[in-house]
């Protein structure tokens, strides 16, 4: 028993509310996809880009598969969701938060699962290295292009 004793409402009724930490398994590999999509959808974009400067055909795939890497982490958001709400989280992250950006997204997840004692904060850091690390090789190739004096996608 406890030190306290429980509030009884005007019925004579006890009543006792319980405060207890409800762990769920809040990895999903979803949320890891989306957390990594800075360097696999840039991955896909500057290739193609690269390769539309060889091929039309190259640049007209760049034109769909860019799209189409957007659409594969808005079904990524929508599933890690239903995966938490399969674990046990009633709360679970909302997939409508990935409309404003996967970085918003997995922030707002990892508030929604602290509830829980869920993790997730080093998934909105591997989200910032991966787009800092994307952001680095665009300048760095910006920069490149500038000093060799090369054409780039923009110019052709």
């Amino acid at each position: 028993m406890t030190d306290y004793e429980p509030f009884v409402p005007l019925h004579n009724e006890p009543f006792r509310e319980e405060a207890r930490v409800i762990r769920i398994h809040d990895s999903t590999r979803s949320v890891d996809w989306i957390a990594s999509s800075p360097l696999w959808v840039s991955f896909i974009a500057f290739a193609l880009a690269g390769f539309g400067a060889a091929s039309p055909l190259a640049g007209l795939l760049a034109v769909v598969a860019v799209p189409a890497a957007v659409v594969t982490v808005i079904v990524l958001a929508f599933r890690d969701s239903s995966e938490l709400r399969r674990n046990g989280c009633v709360t679970a992250a909302s997939p409508l938060w990935i409309f404003l950006t996967p970085l918003v997204y997995l922030t707002l997840r990892w508030r929604a699962l602290r509830d829980y004692d869920g993790g997730g904060g080093m998934r909105v850091a591997v989200f910032a290295i991966c787009a800092a690390i994307v952001g680095g090789f665009a300048l760095f190739w910006v920069g490149l292009t500038a000093m060799l004096d090369l054409p780039s996608s923009a110019s052709l």
